[in-house]
């Protein structure tokens, strides 16, 4: 009878260990189980009562124990890193290079005017980088948004950095053609000032040469007659 008791205290034992055991077997799924269904690697994206669940909104996660547990960025990290990218590699040749012909050109007329070197105006990059970026497929929402405002920061860092070295250099030259052109022209006119000396001197020379004989002359003439 003592035997018989012993076996049923050992099997309620085992029967608390391995129920539990079972159940998360079965259903390992439910341990942290929200809305939404899985797919074939057992993940999916959180969009309902995420903070309840431990999760940020948009973000994959997996259920399946049997897989390693990964971070998926949300889409609007996406957007933020992609609009980066887009503005920092994809783009930007085109980006520098309108910063070169429009900061080279500014700077070249500002220096050569000799206004005053303001380097380069922070709103000149809005013509390139405040375009509407379209997308090749069907993007969502926050997305796009994310992306958009990605790029145009990104675009406009890329863009005033180019600007700003073209501009710069352009400035440079355009006022070593000022100076230049400046030194020819006070050379043109002190020459010009010596010639207009020297023609009022050999004016002077002429009229001086007439005029003495011919006083010398007059006078000596009616000194005779009287």
């Amino acid at each position: 009878m003592l035997r018989l008791e012993k076996i049923g205290v050992y099997v309620s034992i085992i029967t608390l260990i391995c129920i539990p055991i079972c159940i998360t077997l079965i259903f390992p799924n439910q341990s942290s189980a929200h809305p939404g269904n899985t797919a074939a690697d057992g993940g999916h994206y959180c969009w309902t009562n995420c903070e309840y669940w431990g999760y940020t909104y948009g973000t994959r996660h997996f259920h399946n124990t049997y897989s390693a547990p990964t971070y998926s960025p949300s889409l609007y990290e996406q957007g933020i890193t992609n609009g980066k990218k887009h503005a920092e590699e994809i783009n930007r040749a085109y980006i520098e290079g309108s910063a070169s012909i429009a900061g080279k050109t500014k700077g070249y007329e500002d220096g050569h005017s000799q206004k005053v070197n303001s380097s380069w105006d922070s709103t000149v990059s809005d013509v390139v980088c405040d375009k509407e970026v379209t997308f090749e497929t069907i993007q969502q929402y926050e997305y796009k948004t994310a992306f958009q405002s990605s790029y145009e920061t990104n675009c406009t860092l890329v863009y005033d950095a180019k600007y700003k070295t073209a501009y710069e250099t352009a400035y440079d030259e355009g006022d070593k053609k000022f100076n230049d052109e400046e030194l020819v022209r006070i050379a043109e006119e002190k020459a010009n000032t010596e010639k207009r000396n020297d023609d009022i001197m050999w004016s002077v020379l002429v009229i001086g040469g007439v005029s003495i004989p011919s006083y010398y002359i007059y006078t000596t003439y009616w000194k005779s007659k009287r």
